[in-house]
């Protein structure tokens, strides 16, 4: 072997498969380089992606979508968003929302999916049983599944003795139903 041979062994800097002159070792060799190609390609493919995804989420929702910023970025960087709708970090996947601009959790209760409210006219109908037995035919008040009159002003209780007095009331309506009692009780 030339110096030049001996010295590139020595110093380790011969490239992966190769016999120093820059050709392929062996066929495995090939096989290995073709897979190494696809990989690069691949992750080129996914880097050229996430860059994309970054451009469109810097550039943010469209105007007058009612997409909330974090909703558009979820979306497309997870491809769901959390539900503004529910409580907790529950997850809506559903297309139908139009990544949370038209939650239909949010409208059941008379808000856009940013949580503004929707015209009175387009709300939902209340729908509490009247005293005549039907439904009650006024719009749910924004943010509530009830008209003013049937609980949508209602703030619930403030204090803990309202707190238990609420509580203390569901126990004994639970009690009751429970053992059929509330089957032939009145509606309120």
């Amino acid at each position: 072997m030339g110096s030049k041979h001996h010295a590139m062994e020595c110093s380790g800097s011969l490239p992966s498969g190769s016999n120093g002159e820059g050709w392929p070792m062996a066929p495995h060799s090939l096989a290995s380089m073709i897979a190494a190609n696809i990989l690069l390609q691949e992750e080129l493919a996914q880097k050229a992606k996430r860059e994309r995804v970054a451009r469109i989420i810097a550039a943010g929702p469209p105007a007058g979508s009612r997409i909330t910023e974090e909703a558009w970025a979820s979306w497309y960087s997870r491809g769901w968003i959390v539900c503004p709708g529910k409580k907790g970090s529950l997850v809506c996947e559903a297309v139908s929302c139009r990544k949370g601009a038209s939650c239909a959790t949010l409208a059941a209760r008379g808000l856009h999916g940013d949580g503004s409210p929707i015209d009175r006219r387009s709300r939902p109908l209340c729908g509490a049983k009247t005293r005549a037995g039907g439904e009650c035919q006024m719009r749910v008040e924004p943010g509530k599944h009830r008209c003013r009159l049937h609980g949508g002003l209602s703030t619930g209780p403030r204090t803990e003795e309202g707190r238990a007095r609420i509580a203390e009331a569901q126990r004994r309506r639970w009690a009751k139903a429970a053992h059929g009692d509330l089957a032939n009780a009145p509606s309120r």
